[in-house]
């Protein structure tokens, strides 16, 4: 059996990387917010992980 919904628009979005000192980068998307404004909706931030080298 085969569902279908239609097509679903997608929200307009903003999504771009930043990098920073030590191997570290963030992953922002922002939405348009009520009042159509650009807001923060996402903040992915990542650092690398210890290997345990001494």
């Amino acid at each position: 059996m085969i569902i279908s919904l239609g097509r679903v628009k997608a929200p307009e979005r903003r999504v771009w990387f930043e990098t920073y000192e030590a191997g570290e980068w963030a992953r922002i998307s922002q939405a348009r917010g009520e009042n159509g404004e650009w807001v923060n909706s996402v903040m992915l931030h990542a650092v690398p992980a210890d290997c345990g080298t001494d």
